[in-house]
């Protein structure tokens, strides 16, 4: 009965919501996905009519503008599409359907982090590009057509190339449509994914009611570096704050005789664990120092030498990190700053985010790292692997923060074991940490271009492939380095009518060069987390007899038959794709989903730890969807403001790239 009721809300939300508008028309849906709008790209050449069939204006439109498709009509043999740039509103035109792509399902590929991987290769056709990959000498191959690149003497199969300097999305959104993608084998049987990609303005063209585009801001005039210290300050850590401590202080020093100190801000914060139980633990997270640009160094050197460790124990061995690093990622001020690092230092794992001892709920790994690269921090965990660690989960620790080490370049680990939590193999991988930070800021205050360090097994993430924490660092110092410039010099991404690329680098094929990620708008969005919202009620209630889970999804495909964005399927839902209470537009992108293809028999075989793990990772998930949908900053228009805004209606036209693996 609660769902019926939450249900009937929910319709007569929209059914208000529809009256509100009645005066706006809207884009035609996806006949396979009704919860997609139709979409096109137009082709060179292509000019609005005033009318279906009509002669084209004067002006021609840039090549794959972004447009909705309002109505279809057919004029002798010819279809056309009445189109307009915004979701709500009065559609602007006729165009010829032959001047445009159909681009249903918002794929947008976007570069990956600069550091280990080559430039992207865009390719004149998809043969050239396959027989490249499929070649038994492929990475040899790959390796030439790079340094042909790099000397300006590209293979002629290359129509365009990514820019030496970075497209920084941070300061020039880019769009770049995915037209489509293939998976393809390698020589040594690996896969990568073939994209066909076209090059499109992220402002489209000036139809009628359009303003010219707001100039961006100007990248600051100095190459800054955020730097903050996440402590654990439980019990035991006492001799590692010290040692973290000392080394802020020899780095202040070291900043302050090379001169470049103004360069460098330091924030500092520390967690501990819930106070339920302990309430003189005095608290769970605390900022110390602030990420101040104004601020002097020495202020965070003091602050790190009056932390002490807890004198009474937390809840578990396990601390809650999380909340350290949701404070730190969301709390402190990261935007002067070009190049953003983040150092923690713990002996311990992370109370897991459905833990009732947690600050913040449902907040897990993958939250973390997918909030720190949406703020383009790379996180360095040092993990202390004491001995007293070795008696608890250590396993589970390990895996939480190598996946965190994967932050910024994903291809290097900053995941630094200090073993046997010995205090002088701390002090000394943080020194070397801070030898090259000098002596890098060094190099990027004189002018210089710094390269990347030659980390040989970059694109490995198992065990013992953690590179000296020294040369991850300096990685990510080039990464941000080339943002940096390419912000500052205005670089766009290449212009090119329509190519393919591998998603993976050319010469070395275990490093990711493109992402591939979907616009979503936030209704989209919202109807994405409600949906899985619904099926998590209904699994927590199948606890004490599974065996119940799917026949419940049945029920509630029923109950929601009524909608016509979810048509119910008839006889008995066997996979959770079946029940058809996910939003249809997930079945046309090209990514392999759990979540969908969980089956009756999967479910079961799970067990109840594989059924709690199931219902974890969709409320991670949830709140991951929610989490975006309340930050402005990663909402874009895709017409002439290129802004969320701060309107009802611009808020609602607004999408978010969102990456394909982070989707149900």
């Amino acid at each position: 009965m609660k769902i019926v009721c939450r249900l009937l809300l929910v319709f007569v939300s929209l059914a208000a919501c529809v009256g509100a508008h009645a005066q706006n028309r809207m884009p035609l849906p996806v006949p396979d996905a009704p919860d997609l709008y139709q979409r096109v790209l137009t082709l060179p050449g292509a000019s609005l009519s005033r009318d279906r069939g009509a002669p084209p204006g004067a002006g021609v439109l840039p090549t794959f503008s972004i447009l909705y498709v309002f109505g279809r009509a057919k004029v002798g043999d010819e279809d056309w599409l009445e189109v307009g740039s915004k979701i709500r509103g009065e559609p602007e035109g006729w165009l010829p359907k032959k001047v445009t792509h159909d681009w249903h399902t918002m794929l947008v590929m976007q570069y990956a982090p600069h550091g280990q991987r080559s430039r992207v290769a865009f390719f004149d056709t998809q043969a050239a590009l396959e027989k490249l990959l499929s070649a038994s000498d492929s990475s040899k191959r790959g390796q030439a057509i790079v340094a042909g690149l790099e000397q300006n003497h590209p293979d002629p199969s290359i129509i365009a190339t990514e820019p030496e300097n970075a497209v920084d999305e941070k300061s020039r959104f880019y769009v770049i449509p995915v037209l489509s993608a293939k998976p393809t084998q390698l020589a040594d049987g690996s896969y990568v994914r073939v994209v066909q990609v076209a090059s499109a303005n992220a402002v489209p063209p000036p139809l009628s009611n359009r303003t010219p585009p707001p100039t961006p801001n100007p990248a600051p005039d100095k190459f800054r570096i955020g730097l903050v210290f996440l402590l654990d300050t439980t019990m035991s850590m006492g001799p590692y704050i010290d040692a973290t401590a000392e080394f802020a202080r020899s780095i202040v020093d070291k900043l302050g005789r090379t001169g470049i100190g103004d360069r460098v801000s330091i924030g500092v914060v520390a967690y501990r664990s819930s106070m339920a139980k302990e309430p003189r633990l005095e608290y769970v997270t605390r900022i110390f120092s602030p990420l101040d640009p104004d601020a002097p160094l020495q202020n965070a050197a003091r602050a790190l030498g009056g932390i002490t460790e807890a004198r009474y124990s937390t809840p578990a061995w396990d601390e809650d990190a999380f909340a350290g690093l949701h404070v730190a990622l969301n709390d402190l001020n990261w935007e002067p700053f070009a190049a953003r690092f983040l150092i923690m230092v713990t002996d311990s794992g992370p109370l897991p985010g459905n833990s009732p001892l947690v600050k913040f709920g449902n907040f897990d790994i993958e939250n973390v790292v997918e909030l720190a690269n949406a703020r383009h921090i790379a996180v360095f965990p040092f993990h202390l692997l004491t001995r007293e660690g070795s008696t608890h989960n250590r396993a589970y620790a390990v895996g939480k923060w190598r996946r965190l080490g994967q932050t910024g370049d994903p291809s290097v680990s900053k995941y630094k074991p200090v073993p046997a939590g010995s205090v002088d193999e701390l002090r000394k991988a943080l020194n070397e940490d801070g030898d090259a930070l000098v002596a890098s800021l060094a190099e990027i205050a004189a002018g210089h271009v710094i390269g990347p360090p030659d980390i040989s097994d970059a694109g490995e993430s198992g065990a013992g492939s953690e590179p000296p924490a020294a040369a991850a660092l300096v990685n990510e110092l080039f990464r941000a380095q080339a943002e940096y410039m390419g912000a500052k010099k205005g670089v766009t991404a290449p212009q090119f009518f329509r190519a393919w690329a591998s998603d993976h680098d050319l010469a070395k094929p275990r490093v990711r060069a493109l992402n591939v990620q979907v616009f979503l708008t936030r209704t989209q969005l919202s109807a994405l987390a409600q949906s899985l919202v619904l099926i998590v009620e209904q699994a927590k209630q199948a606890a004490l007899a599974p065996q119940d889970f799917f026949q419940n999804l049945q029920v509630l495909a029923a109950q929601t038959a009524s909608d016509p964005n979810r048509p119910m399927r008839p006889g008995p839902v066997e996979s959770i794709e079946a029940s058809n209470l996910l939003p249809a537009y997930l079945k046309l992108l090209p990514y392999h989903s759990k979540v969908m293809d969980m089956t009756r028999n999967q479910w079961l075989s799970g067990g109840v730890t594989g059924q709690q793990e199931f219902i974890d990772e969709l409320s991670y998930k949830v709140r991951l969807y929610r989490d975006i949908d309340a930050d402005v900053s990663r909402w874009k228009r895709l017409d002439a403001s290129n802004q969320g805004g701060p309107t009802e209606a611009s808020a609602r036209d607004a999408v978010s790239p969102i990456p394909l693996d982070i989707l149900p």
